[in-house]
């Protein structure tokens, strides 16, 4: 299993990110946003390396939206193109 490790040396396996992207699908789907969402991460990797640095600089503020440890997931999935294609993968599942 594939570890990942926070800034913070907190240590996020891949599985637990995992669970995290389905969380994130189903929320997204239920906003409607799933389509949207996925239409984005796939549109090149300027906008995934983006709105990871937006989500490290902005989690002092998103702590109310999602937990320190969600955050560091989702910015660490969006690091990697590799985990971002999984996660697109997750959106279109949760769209279909």
């Amino acid at each position: 299993m594939h570890s990942l490790t926070s800034k913070e040396g907190k240590t996020q396996s891949t599985e637990n990110q995992r669970g995290e992207w389905q969380r994130l699908a189903r929320r997204l789907k239920g906003w409607g946003l799933a389509n949207l969402a996925a239409g984005l991460l796939e549109s090149g990797g300027p906008f995934a390396t983006l709105a990871a640095q937006g989500l490290y600089v902005g989690a002092p503020l998103l702590n109310g939206f999602a937990s320190q440890d969600k955050l560091t997931a989702w910015s660490q999935t969006l690091e990697r193109p590799e985990l971002t294609a999984e996660l697109v993968r997750e959106l279109r599942k949760a769209d279909a």
